[in-house]
């Protein structure tokens, strides 16, 4: 059976790049332990500190507890793979990471993972939820902190 090369080694693998993923890779970098973080999007950030889809679109406010921990996270200096998604681990205990610009699968060789992909919104099907123009209190936040603007006209947001 063909084997995935191990292209690196590292002590710790953090899955998911929003404040809990951050806080923990800046904390283990800092006792000493070599640390990467895996993150889906093509920022850091998470659904909480959702940075904007483009440089040029919306809102540009960030939380003082955001910039704190992305100034940390610059001086640590632990490699962060954006774009990149935790498969999981093959049975020889390596983790599947894929790239997701180039579709390339590595193996990485670690000692721990910390997941800390964060929540996700249930939602329960009610009528009329799929007629246009109707969304949830989630797709509301991540339309709002990607582009800095809300829908036009009226807005009723009920149930969250």
């Amino acid at each position: 059976m063909p084997r995935l090369p191990v292209l690196h080694e590292c002590d710790v693998l953090i899955v998911g790049g929003g404040p809990a993923g951050v806080a923990a890779a800046i904390e283990l970098a800092a006792a000493g332990h070599a640390v990467e973080l895996v993150e889906q999007g093509a920022a850091p950030g998470g659904a909480i500190h959702r940075q904007p889809a483009s440089a040029s679109s919306g809102c540009r406010a960030v939380l003082p507890q955001w910039r704190r921990l992305a100034k940390a996270m610059a001086a640590t200096g632990f490699p962060v793979h954006m774009r990149c998604v935790f498969l999981g681990m093959d049975s020889d205990g390596l983790c599947l990471v894929e790239d997701r610009r180039t579709g390339i699968v590595s193996a990485i060789r670690t000692a721990a993972v910390v997941v800390a992909v964060g929540a996700v919104e249930r939602v329960l099907p009610r009528p009329g939820t799929e007629l246009p123009g109707v969304t949830t209190a989630g797709g509301m936040q991540v339309m709002l902190k990607e582009t800095g603007r809300a829908p036009r006209g009226r807005i009723l947001i009920a149930g969250n």
